[in-house]
């Protein structure tokens, strides 16, 4: 069962490692029986376009941008 939408938005302002990069979209699912979710995608694409534009990954993979530079 996943957390509800504002959970998920909290933690997404919250924490450095989920800061959308300028253009992208992230959307954090949170989940009790599986492992947390990150999925960027273009901020500038239509519904349609969405389904195919996108990257996902566990959230514990998940690094804040500056410390990749």
């Amino acid at each position: 069962m996943a957390a509800t939408a504002d959970d998920d938005a909290r933690v997404a302002e919250s924490d450095p490692r989920f800061a959308a990069p300028a253009g992208l979209e992230l959307a954090l699912v949170r989940y009790e029986d599986a492992p947390d979710r990150c999925t960027l995608s273009p901020r500038d694409v239509d519904e349609e376009e969405v389904l195919t534009h996108w990257l996902s990954v566990d959230a514990s993979l998940a690094v804040p941008l500056s410390a990749m530079r």
